[in-house]
């Protein structure tokens, strides 16, 4: 791949989502052409570096590793949504519970306003037991997006554990 490159890229319609507006193009195929404008090099994650160093020191070395990257050049590393939840539920799997909720809760730092970090958040609470602070993150979650159904259904299922 180069700077100036044209690349071709064709769905079949059939892949895309039942309401894509491509759906309404003639033809079989959704087809769009990308140009590439820049390449750059890709950053290191600051996800890895810090799952690395909860696992080679331990969490406090990783909260303090995450303190350092945000403060000496964040824009240095990439810190995704989605890399940070996918380690966060692989530690989860683990039974790492308090590395999860460490994590959860670095995401919810760098993304604030994501109701999808607050429900991930409340999964690690969950999953470790505590069931009034996954209350709190998912009530959070709809707080930000009220329509955010996986928070309202696990609500739901704590309010149905509780009642029981």
């Amino acid at each position: 791949m180069k700077k100036g490159c044209k690349y071709r890229e064709e769905v079949p319609k059939s892949l895309l989502p039942a309401d894509a507006a491509a759906r309404k193009v003639p033809g079989d195929y959704f087809v769009s052409v990308i140009e590439l404008v820049d390449v750059m090099a890709a950053k290191p994650s600051g996800t890895d570096m810090i799952v690395e160093t909860a696992e080679i020191r331990d969490i406090a070395a990783a909260e303090a590793m995450f303190k350092t990257l945000l403060q000496s050049n964040p824009k240095s590393y990439t810190f995704f949504e989605w890399d940070m939840n996918l380690a966060v539920y692989q530690a989860i799997e683990d039974e790492e519970y308090d590395l999860a909720i460490v994590l959860f809760v670095l995401n919810t730092t760098l993304y604030p306003n994501s109701a999808n970090a607050y429900d991930s958040l409340g999964d690690g609470y969950d999953a470790k037991g505590n069931e009034e602070k996954a209350k709190a993150s998912y009530q959070k979650a709809l707080q930000l997006n009220p329509k955010f159904t996986s928070s309202l259904k696990k609500l739901e299922e704590l309010e149905k554990l509780v009642k029981l």
